[in-house]
């Protein structure tokens, strides 16, 4: 396989890492599922990651660009490859993710707001949220996203 089909089967993707005031993240339970993740999306295209992150935290969360504060951008991509028994339980997952992260705070005057959001999650992707830590998403995560979410608290931590 070569290089190019090696780069086109693996979907860029945008994900955000969502703090609040005490540093713990926003995580979401995957509709059907005891999978808790963190809002991600594919990258359209002629879309940047950011424009991405954006339109992703929006249509997954509720949560407005107005309501919170771009931290920082993971500086590498980070990737996985998804199990085949999952590729082939939909059409549009590919052999794996290549993504770009960010880091973004809830403004604390909008935290009421974000959190009514919340409750009208699109029932497709998610049936549920909580606040939580980094370190404890990861191990609640499915265990293919595991090393992506150690990878990122360890990113996060130099960060800080």
């Amino acid at each position: 396989m070569g290089k190019n089909d090696l780069a086109n089967s693996f979907r860029p993707n945008a994900g955000v890492v969502v703090i609040d005031t005490e540093q713990r993240v926003l995580a979401f339970r995957r509709t059907g599922t005891e999978s808790w993740q963190l809002p991600q999306g594919g990258i359209d295209p002629g879309e940047s990651p950011l424009e991405a992150m954006w339109r992703e935290l929006e249509e997954e969360t509720g949560i407005e660009q107005s309501m919170a504060t771009l931290v920082a951008e993971v500086p590498e991509w980070l990737g996985y490859e998804i199990p085949i028994e999952f590729r082939q339980a939909s059409s549009k997952l590919s052999r794996g993710q290549v993504q770009k992260w960010f880091v973004v705070s809830i403004d604390p005057a909008q935290l009421a707001a974000v959190e009514e959001r919340l409750g009208e999650l699109p029932p497709e992707e998610f049936d549920a949220w909580k606040w939580t830590t980094l370190p404890e998403l990861a191990d609640e995560t499915i265990a293919f996203r595991q090393p992506i979410y150690k990878r990122l608290c360890s990113l996060l931590s130099e960060l800080s």
